[in-house]
This record gives structure tokens, sequence and C-alpha cells, in this order.
């Protein structure tokens, strides 16, 4: 190929590579939402994380409001901490 050619190749290439970018720049949008707000429940998990009393707080308001529902959730959460530690070890 002749270098004319060449340059002329390259910028074809280099257009269609910033076409392909905006393009993917565009399509990536859609998950922009869904990231912030799994980002938000990332970051508010964490927080509990750190200050387990609040969610005991939260537990035994529960049981004071509705000792019946804390009951019938009581067991699931039971199971879901306890295949949490499971996975993490």
């Amino acid at each position: 190929m002749k270098h004319d050619e060449l340059v002329e190749r390259q910028q074809h290439l280099q257009m269609r590579s910033a076409e392909l970018r905006v393009k993917l720049a565009a399509q990536t949008q859609v998950f922009k939402q869904p990231l912030l707000i799994a980002d938000q429940v990332f970051s508010g998990m964490q927080w509990l994380w750190r200050r387990p009393e609040w969610s005991l707080a939260g537990l035994l308001l529960i049981l004071a409001l509705r000792p019946r529902r804390f009951f019938s959730w009581g067991g699931r959460l039971w199971w879901v901490w306890k295949a949490f530690k499971r996975i993490q070890n």
C-alpha cells in the first residue's frame, strides 16, 4: 500500500473509533441511574454495618410495634444472616 492510502485508512479508522465511542457512551447512559441507586444502597449497607446499634434499635422497634411480623420475618432474617456468614467464610 502506498503511504497516502495508509494515512487515509488510519484517518478512517480513527473516525470510526470516535463514532463507536460516542455510540457506546450513549448506550451506557441506560445503566447510569440503576448504578447510582446500587451505589447508594451499598453505601447505606456499609453505614449500617459500621453502626449495628441502629439495626438493633430498628429490630426492637418492630418487635415492640408488630411482634407477629417480627417473628414471621425473624426466621427469614436468621437464615439470610447464616447464609451470609457461610459465604463470607
